[in-house]
């Protein structure tokens, strides 16, 4: 006995919502890296070259559980930085991941631009300015052409199935 229609029109809601949320967290990602990729190529080309101070880097576990199968533990550093301006008593912060431990008051080389100065990122980052904001276009793209390939298929089986 199939279950009443409450009941399927809740769960189709449920799933819709679902796919909805996924569907937008991919366009949001997509649309992140597209002005990522901006903003890095602009800093990467034409930013000006500066020397930050690190305040905080914090080990994070890339183990979501506490408990960890493997011994030693695998993750990065997760890390702040902060700037001031030549001739200004402003200052910027900043926020980059590593994978060394740096300790706090260590100084690093970024990029900050002219027209935004609170616009930044490290000469390490900016070495390969397009693979991260790539990775982030490409992903949901990705997705996208995997839920998409069944449709696709069955629209371009029919139109090479139908004769003159």
């Amino acid at each position: 006995m199939p279950p009443p229609l409450i009941v399927r029109i809740v769960i189709l809601g449920i799933v819709k919502t679902i796919l909805a949320a996924v569907w937008l967290f991919a366009a949001a990602m997509f649309v992140t890296g597209a002005v990522m990729w901006r903003d890095w190529h602009v800093l990467a080309k034409q930013g000006v070259d500066h020397q930050a101070h690190l305040t905080s880097c914090v080990f994070k576990n890339m183990h979501t559980s506490r408990k960890s199968l493997t011994s030693g533990s695998s993750g990065y550093y997760s890390c702040d930085y902060q700037y001031t301006l030549p001739g200004s008593n402003v200052s910027y912060p900043g926020y980059f991941q590593s994978p060394r431990d740096w300790k706090p008051g260590e100084a690093i080389a970024i990029r900050y631009r002219r027209d935004q100065p609170s616009a930044s990122a490290t000469l390490d980052n900016l070495k390969n300015p397009s693979v991260t904001p790539a990775a982030l276009m490409l992903l949901p793209l990705l997705y996208a052409g995997w839920e998409l390939r069944a449709p696709l298929r069955r629209a371009l089986g029919a139109t090479f199935r139908s004769g003159p």
